[in-house]
């Protein structure tokens, strides 16, 4: 009996000993290591309300627009102050993560029937990997309170697509 206990308190000191401590400031370091190897993003939007369809390829020196609504829209942009704007937004919601897109969600009594905007955005990095992103921008169940930002990042999609 007194040998279990004994093999009990060396096994769990062991266990402790070997555990991996979590540096927060490596864990910053890696997160800021990533974003830069972001070799570039695609934006799928779905202007439902205006049946707009766009594709948005950012690169960090240049962004595409490919846009087929009431009329087709094929650009290239590179205005750097566009290409800095989009780079934030995307750092912001998906990269970094740092801003929360939706700020609250609450159930409705009944549906909410309607045609409902959407981006998707995948993002492609240099070593291969890709992560993908998609919201509906509304709901049938919920009532959604979105961020301020977010709503200013469709805005500006939008604003791009419709110049």
């Amino acid at each position: 009996m007194l040998s279990t206990v004994f093999f009990v308190l060396l096994f769990s000191k062991g266990i402790n000993e070997y555990q991996p401590k979590i540096d927060q400031t490596s864990y910053c370091v890696k997160s800021k290591q990533i974003n830069s190897k972001l070799d570039h993003a695609l934006i799928e939007y779905n202007d439902m309300t205006y049946s707009i369809f766009s594709n948005i390829t950012y690169y960090p020196k240049k962004v595409y627009l490919i846009s087929d609504g009431f009329h087709i829209n094929n650009k290239k942009i590179v205005d750097s102050d566009t290409i800095k704007t989009i780079q934030s937004y995307l750092q912001q919601f998906y990269v970094d993560e740092s801003e929360k897109i939706e700020l609250k969600r609450t159930k409705t009594e009944g549906p909410i029937t309607g045609e409902y905007s959407s981006i998707k955005v995948t993002l492609y990095f240099k070593n291969g990997e890709t992560e993908v992103f998609s919201n509906t921008i509304g709901s049938e169940d919920y009532i959604i309170e979105y961020n301020p930002k977010f709503l200013s990042f469709i805005q500006y999609i939008e604003k791009i697509v419709k110049s």
